[in-house]
């Protein structure tokens, strides 16, 4: 009973979010002191694999999904199953047979993945030897395209190089266009720009379809480069916050997580409430004169809440993730964040995803909060 009540939110949080793969027992956790997380060569994992260190060497085989989070991640080995990781660098040249879903400043592929690859950084390259066996779906800076994608691309970039083969069709947004060679293009080829840089003859075996409308190919290159940046940018603060949080306050954050564990579908409906009924109230207290300060005071303790949501939502997923191998606060916090950070590049559900964990952040302070005033520290005792 306890698991389908809290499983209302859960599940939409962190099984959407691509972790509803296997129970506590049918995974691997590995973390390090030193920083170095390593799946030898020799080694075989039968399960998921969740790694977390500084550096992170998958060399050997993973039967099922790999969740990863560091600042470089190195997969050479074999990972039957998906990839979601979130770093500072990227390197896949290890055979992937399911999807590879990742996050980073650099991202490079150089092997087979056999399902599709959503990729967002400032520069993505696909080698000459990767042959993606669905469809690519990127966002960065620049992106280099050597390899061979079986499907469709969908590309927005300041930058894009397409010198490999696509056996479907493109749809593209960028400032500037070159192509090798060796590019092919087997379906329509559609792209917008502030200028015409269509592919030369021979290229496109279908139409080539053309957008030329300055305001939005403006807007396609800040989205694919600028906003991108900016949202790189946004996670790597709230990680910093994160961990200062939870730094200052370990014992409160990990109550909090507790809490919320036993009444997390209760802590998304309050944060619902909080969410939408802040507003409300600011706005009464402006205009029926009760005082400016009052209004400062509650807006500004309604700003905190929505500000530290995500971070309490985060050490709440990496809890769960971890479970009773949770020994360091700020590893949990850290991999949460990372765990967050990977969702919310995912098509289609990463809205849902940041909605969910912000109301059951919101929650889970609230509720801590109404704990805290519940042990009555301030009562006094005359003797």
């Amino acid at each position: 009973m306890k698991k389908i009540y809290v499983g209302v939110i859960v599940l939409v949080s962190l099984l959407i979010g691509g972790l509803l793969v296997q129970p506590a027992f049918a995974t691997r956790f590995m973390s390090s002191d030193n920083g170095v997380v390593q799946i030898r060569k020799d080694e075989v994992v039968d399960s998921a694999a969740f790694l977390a260190g500084s550096t992170v060497l998958v060399d050997g085989t993973v039967k099922g999904d790999v969740y990863c989070a560091g600042q470089a991640v190195t997969i050479t080995g074999v990972v039957e199953g998906d990839v979601l990781c979130a770093a500072q660098t990227i390197t896949i040249t290890g055979s992937v047979s399911g999807n590879v879903r990742v996050a980073a400043q650099q991202i490079t592929i150089g092997s087979t993945v056999n399902g599709s690859v959503s990729a967002a950084a400032a520069k993505v390259s696909i080698g000459e030897s990767a042959k993606i066996d669905k469809d690519l779906t990127v966002g960065a800076s620049e992106v280099l395209l050597n390899g061979t994608v079986a499907r469709d691309v969908h590309v927005g970039a300041s930058i894009f190089t397409l010198q490999g083969t696509i056996g479907r069709d493109v749809t593209a947004a960028y400032e500037s266009a070159s192509f090798g060679d060796s590019a092919k293009v087997g379906g329509v080829y559609g792209y917008r720009s502030g200028s015409e840089q269509k592919p030369r003859s021979g290229v496109v075996a279908g139409e080539v379809r053309f957008t030329l409308d300055k305001e939005i190919a403006q807007q396609s290159v800040v989205t694919a480069g600028t906003l991108l940046m900016g949202w790189i940018v946004f996670l790597l603060s709230l990680l910093v916050l994160g961990l200062v949080v939870v730094m200052l306050l370990p014992k409160f954050v990990h109550e909090a997580a507790g809490i919320s564990w036993r009444n997390t579908a209760f802590a998304g409906l309050i944060g619902l409430g909080v969410l939408v009924l802040g507003p409300v109230v600011l706005f009464t207290l402006l205009v029926t004169g009760i005082g400016a300060w009052a209004a400062f005071t509650f807006g500004l303790l309604w700003l905190v809440l929505l500000l530290l949501a995500l971070p309490f939502s985060a050490y709440f997923i990496g809890l769960q993730v971890l479970r009773e191998k949770a020994k360091n606060a700020v590893l949990v916090m850290a991999l949460g964040l990372a765990i967050l950070a990977v969702a919310s590049f995912i098509p289609l559900i990463n809205g849902l995803v940041i909605l969910v964990s912000l109301l059951v952040g919101v929650g889970m302070q609230v509720m801590m909060l109404r704990h805290q005033f519940d042990k009555k520290p301030y009562t006094i005792v005359n003797k």
